[in-house]
């Protein structure tokens, strides 16, 4: 080989050396250029990642908060509820019993008149459906163990009674109510009258449907208001 041949071919050699050293520093800026992009990339992910974290925490925290007011909101609304139907039972209740005292004031002072009239009628007569009485005895009430009763007027004379119920307004109930449970409680109550014989009569300002008619088939006395008088029915009474 020639001086001029070596020449060529330590060129060549030389070239392609520097051939190989352009694609290494090629291959090494690119791999450096895709580096620093790749970590560019992971920068922005992970920023972002950050900033949604932070967003995500923010929002939690906001949403913890609204649900923190609706709840104490639902209880402040469920406290005044409370309140107002507290109040509003109680205005209720307060109202109910003020009706019952007005309603029961009516009553008792509508019985007691109507008792007063009765029994003052009775203490200016000397006879009841033709039995004569020497006394009347107003509003006698006894007690003993279990048993209570009180009985408005009593006709005496010396071998009969005549048990007289007053009520403003008699109904059916008040009836029956008399003509057993009174009279058996009356026997209990007052042994000293046992033996004697024993009337019944009703009386009221006014009466339910049938009521009187009720009380005359029982053989009950019936009294009734005419304007200053007493009107009295009854020509069969019953001893009880």
């Amino acid at each position: 080989m020639s001086e001029k041949q070596q020449e060529q071919g330590l060129a060549g050699w030389e070239r392609a050396i520097q051939r190989l050293a352009e694609q290494q520093a090629e291959f090494s800026a690119r791999w450096e250029r895709e580096r620093i992009e790749r970590e560019r990339l992971e920068k922005e992910r992970a920023e972002r990642w950050e900033r949604e974290k932070a967003e995500r925490a923010e929002w939690e925290k906001q949403q913890a908060a609204a649900l923190a007011e609706r709840d104490a909101r639902w209880e402040r609304e469920r406290i005044e509820r409370e309140r107002l139907e507290q109040e509003r039972a109680e205005r209720a209740e307060r109202d109910h019993k003020e009706m019952r005292r007005d309603i029961g004031g009516i009553g008792k002072s509508q019985g007691e008149h109507a008792e007063q009239f009765f029994q003052r009628a009775m203490r200016h007569a000397d006879s009841f459906c033709g039995i004569e009485y020497h006394s009347v005895t107003p509003n006698q009430a006894r007690s003993s163990g279990d048993i209570a009763d009180e009985y408005d007027i009593i006709l005496h004379n010396g071998n009969a009674l005549v048990l007289i119920e007053v009520t403003y307004k008699f109904r059916m109930q008040d009836l029956h109510t008399f003509a057993r449970r009174k009279v058996d409680n009356f026997h209990k109550l007052f042994p000293e009258h046992a033996g004697k014989t024993i009337y019944l009569a009703v009386a009221g300002f006014s009466f339910g449907p049938g009521v009187a008619d009720e009380a005359l088939k029982l053989g009950l006395a019936v009294l009734q208001k005419d304007g200053k008088n007493v009107e009295i029915s009854g020509n069969n009474l019953k001893a009880f």
